[in-house]
């Protein structure tokens, strides 16, 4: 699989510096974004986990290197191919466009400026600030279109939160109307979310857990593929490790997994991080 090299070139992902606070007087309407009717919920459907079979793994438990395999852990043969090929959906988000180590943590609120869709599956997000009018972006991209649903003119609570070194990354963010709607979120690192419930990511009820594929091996050692279970108004989903899909039949979320993983006992690498679960979530409204 070529983990090592992979993780190195994945670790281009943004940091995110900016102060408190937001205001704009634009209104460009520009729901340039995907038909929400878009289905998507074939691109994984031969691939998901049946969630009756799996028991999630809980994010705050011990799954570092020293977590070996249970004696006597049956593998499944047969797992899943990543969706589209070769690498699966590649998830990407950066905020101001900023890329350097650090850590810091925000929590603001903006006007929404205007949302430039790209011709690479991609969309641009210009925030204005409430109290002090500072201009900030948020630059999302895959692999596979996207669903995103910003409307400018409308004010929005963005939170933030890192901690990284070069070759570790804890990045994640949450973009959602004031007092309203989650509109996206995303986050890369050895942890789901840094905490369970904050930043809030209701309606949606999201996990980690370690799918049921054979343990695979490349230069650093063995390691196993993680995945995201997702809920969303009594219906939940399994997202794999680099596929992508849809859960929901009213108001929906579509959800996007990079490359995830976590190392066992035999990790002989030092300059890549453990484990990993790298992903974007975005709310498409009803109708």
């Amino acid at each position: 699989m070529g983990m090592r090299t992979m993780q190195r070139t994945a670790l281009a992902l943004a940091v995110i510096v900016f102060t408190p606070a937001c205001y704009s007087t634009s209104s460009l309407l520009g729901d340039t974004s995907a038909d929400s009717t878009t289905d998507f919920t074939d691109a994984t459907t031969d691939m998901a986990v049946d969630p009756g079979t799996d028991e999630a793994v809980d994010p705050e438990t011990d799954m570092g290197p020293d977590a070996g395999p249970d004696v006597g852990t049956e593998v499944v043969p047969g797992c899943h191919e990543p969706n589209p090929p070769p690498d699966g959906p590649n998830p990407f988000f950066e905020i101001d466009g900023e890329s350097s180590t650090g850590h810091d943590n925000i929590e603001m609120q903006c006007i929404i400026e205007s949302v430039v869709e790209g011709d690479d599956n991609s969309y641009i997000v210009h925030l204005t600030g409430v109290y002090y009018g500072e201009a900030h972006t948020i630059y999302v991209r895959s692999d596979v279109p996207l669903m995103l649903h910003a409307i400018p003119g409308e004010q929005v609570d963005l939170w933030a939160k890192w901690n990284d070194v070069w070759w570790n990354p804890h990045r994640w963010f949450v973009l959602r109307y004031t007092d309203g709607p989650l509109i996206m979120a995303g986050g890369v690192g050895r942890e789901l979310l840094p905490d369970h419930d904050d930043p809030p990511l209701d309606p949606m009820e999201i996990e980690v857990f370690e799918e049921e594929c054979d343990f695979e091996h490349d230069e650093c050692g063995t390691f196993a593929r993680w995945a995201i279970r997702v809920k969303l108004h009594g219906e939940t989903r399994d997202f794999l490790d680099r596929t992508f899909g849809s859960v929901g039949s009213t108001e929906s979320a579509q959800v996007l997994v990079g490359e995830s993983y976590r190392y066992h006992y035999d990790m002989e690498c030092d300059d890549m991080p453990d484990r990993r679960i790298d992903w974007l979530v975005f709310m498409v409204p009803e109708g």
